[in-house]
């Protein structure tokens, strides 16, 4: 891809194409770098050492409080309230991602003909 952008030839990703090179690039990845990953991100919480690479898991900073994170935005001037981190973090908890559809409304959706001119 590179090649062609450097020789000014026009270069077309399809679907097909980006999922090999997704699979190409998730091949070429180490063990370790996938572990080091979830290190980084909190997944793994444990103090042992790894058995997958042998290695000491990376020693994250101490979780911070959650008042700390409140005192944070309010001080950078984001308005979040006098509640608790719980309240903020749960604010849109009751909120649907998505609609709520019964078995007839699927079946009217997937049965109703296509609309925009085609």
């Amino acid at each position: 891809m590179l090649l062609c952008v450097d020789s000014n030839k026009n270069y077309v990703v399809d679907v097909l194409t980006a999922i090999n090179m997704l699979s190409d690039a998730w091949k070429s990845e180490t063990q370790e770098t996938i572990h080091n990953c979830f290190c980084h991100t909190g997944f793994m919480t444990g103090i042992e050492e790894d058995s997958a690479t042998g290695h000491d898991p990376a020693v994250e900073s101490p979780p911070t409080a959650a008042v700390d994170i409140l005192d944070d935005l309010r001080a950078s001037g984001v308005n979040v309230g006098a509640g608790t981190f719980e309240e903020f973090a749960n604010f849109d908890s009751a909120v649907l991602p998505c609609a709520e559809l019964d078995g007839d409304e699927v079946v009217r959706q997937i049965c109703e003909p296509a609309s925009g001119g085609q």
